[in-house]
Order: structure tokens, then C-alpha cells, then sequence
């Protein structure tokens, strides 16, 4: 990290032949100050798309501006079109049609014929004190269901407030199972701030937003 390099390496330029920086987005540009000053050559991949340094969810009055927003203003760009994390296309038609302009390219799967992404409308869900107690609930029935299943698990609510209510709306039983999966790492279970990088077979996603009890929708 930034400050080992600090203490252990000497202020001296080109000290090092190359420094990669990966997942840039997430770099704060002061932390990386230090590698750059002591490279001879530097590398900065990453993707604009990515959410931002996870202090954007915190208060503070400085605005961090973050490592591959800088580089890719001053340096060349080489754009990366290829995407190999996703078995089958329709994972990635959404962000691909609405954020890459459609030239990423995708590998398709040999087994197709599973629909990969599934909604589930909670038509009754009220959205009151940054919560949706029905889609919580409708979440926790679909988690009993498939808490024992052999796949890797992925639960993601897009704030702590409802990842909260979904697992007090949990069974006892599921809660323990859902613990012994988090312990063996064959399932996680967090707020969208705290997702970078996991991978599973199955994601549940909990949006939790909606109308409140007076039937407004706010756009915040």
C-alpha cells in the first residue's frame, strides 16, 4: 500500500521498471503518487462505469478524484472491449446497451437455455423509513428456499437499512445456515457500497425502493 511504499522504498525516480494499477476507479489519486513518482513506465486499467472510492458514501467536504479519472484524461487510452466474466450474454445486454454503447463484446456459453436474469415485482411494497418490509419479505422466503443449495450465493440489497430488515425477516434456522455459509465463504451477504469484485452462481439483488404509504415515488 501507499504508505509501505513510503517507508521502504527511496524517494528515487524510476526506481521501478513498471507500476500496474488495477481497479483505478477505486484508487484515490494521492495513494498512488508515491508508486508513479518511483516508475519508470506506468500502467492504469480500469472502468469509468465502476462505482467510485467507497468514501463517496461517506461526509466530507473534499471531493476525491480518483486515480483513472486522472490518467485517463492525461495519458493514452486503450479501450478493452473483450468480456469473459459472464457465461451468457444476456448478463451483460443491460449495462452493455445502456453504458458501453453496445462494443463490448461477450463470449456466449455452450448451455444457453436457462433464462439468466429473473424479476421479481413486490406489488404491495411500501418503501417507509428507507425500508421495504414486503420485498424484505418476499427476499427471505426466496433465501430459505435456496440456502441449501450447493451454489455460491450472493444477497445484495442497495442499502444497509434494508439488507438489515431482510435478515430480520429470516427464520431462526435460515439465519444459523445463512452464518455457517458466510463462515465457509459459499455465500455472501451485503450492501451494494461493500460489493467489488465477488462472484457467485446466484445473485439476489433487493432494490427496496418504491412508493411510500402515499403513493410517491421520490427520485433521490
Amino acid at each position: 500500500n501507499p504508505t509501505q511504499i513510503a517507508k521502504c522504498f527511496p524517494m528515487q525516480n524510476q526506481l521501478f521498471d513498471v507500476a500496474i494499477f488495477d481497479e483505478a476507479s477505486q484508487i484515490p489519486l494521492q495513494n498512488a503518487l508515491g508508486a508513479i513518482q518511483r516508475s519508470k513506465r506506468i500502467v492504469v486499467a480500469g472502468d469509468h462505469q465502476q462505482m467510485g472510492p467507497s468514501s463517496f458514501f461517506k461526509a466530507q467536504s473534499e471531493e476525491t478524484i480518483d486515480l483513472l479519472h486522472q490518467a485517463s484524461f492525461y495519458w493514452k487510452n486503450v479501450g478493452l472491449k473483450h468480456h469473459y466474466r459472464s457465461e451468457h450474454p444476456e448478463l451483460l445486454r443491460f449495462s452493455n446497451y445502456h453504458f458501453y454503447n453496445n462494443e463490448l463484446i461477450t463470449f456466449p456459453s455452450f448451455k444457453q437455455e436457462k433464462t439468466p436474469v429473473n424479476w421479481h415485482f413486490s406489488e404491495n411494497g411500501i418503501f417507509d423509513e428507507r425500508k421495504n418490509e414486503i420485498e424484505a419479505k418476499a427476499v427471505a422466503l426466496y433465501i430459505e428456499k435456496v440456502i441449501e443449495s450447493k451454489e455460491m450465493i450472493g444477497i445484495v440489497a442497495f442499502s444497509e437499512t434494508q439488507l438489515a430488515e431482510i435478515y430480520t425477516q429470516l427464520s431462526p434456522q435460515t439465519k444459523e445456515k445463512l452464518e455457517v455459509r458466510l463462515d465457509s465463504d459459499t455465500a455472501f451477504f451485503k450492501a451494494l457500497e461493500n460489493v467489488q469484485g465477488e462472484e457467485c452462481d446466484q445473485l439476489i439483488i433487493s432494490l427496496g425502493y418504491g412508493k411510500n404509504e402515499n403513493g410517491e415515488f421520490h427520485m433521490r
